[in-house]
């Protein structure tokens, strides 16, 4: 098979789980929201709007691991809508996550090397107040970090960015964090 073919039947994969994915949502979400408490207006627009956000936090707009020679059990940094997530990896099937939401974060920070850089995240809400991912490649600590100045950027001019689309998204932070770096 073509690489196009594989790419298109990868995509209709993707259209059927995420039509299941919203399937699955409606049903478990509806036992929830049905009583007398809740007029069964607003009962149908909290479910539409929950469903909305969890359908958005389900796609990563971004995710970037660290390089596995120089880090045995590989960290991961996600980027979606909402929030952001490190995972620090620390053995076998163990490790330590943080997520916050992008509103939170306070700066974003990168020290690259010719092959690798770091990326230093500071929030409020963090234990010791930074996270850092080391060894990353090069190029994804700087898209990275782009990203997530433009959404700091956009979050301080009081933007809603959830209802832009993907591509489009992606495209305006990375101008815009590339543009106040």
């Amino acid at each position: 098979m073509g690489k196009r073919a594989v790419a298109s039947q990868q995509k209709e994969v993707e259209a059927k789980s995420h039509d299941s994915f919203l399937r699955r949502a409606q049903r478990s979400i509806k036992p929830l929201v049905e009583g007398d408490f809740w007029p069964q207006s607003e009962r149908e627009e909290s479910t539409s709007s929950l469903i909305k956000l969890s359908n958005d936090s389900a796609a990563n707009l971004l995710s970037v691991r660290t390089a596995f020679p120089f880090m045995l059990f590989a960290d991961t940094l996600k980027i979606d809508k909402q929030k952001l997530t490190v995972v620090h990896n620390k053995f076998l099937r163990s490790s330590q996550t943080s997520s916050i939401r992008l509103k939170d974060l306070r700066n974003v920070q990168t020290v690259l090397g010719p092959i690798f850089g770091s990326i230093i995240l500071t929030s409020q809400h963090f234990l010791n107040n930074t996270q850092t991912l080391n060894f990353l490649r090069r190029k994804d600590a700087i898209y990275a970090q782009r990203l997530l100045q433009g959404f700091m950027v956009a979050h301080d001019a009081g933007i809603d960015t959830n209802e832009v689309e993907e591509a489009t998204l992606l495209k305006l932070l990375n101008k815009i964090g590339k543009e106040n770096i």
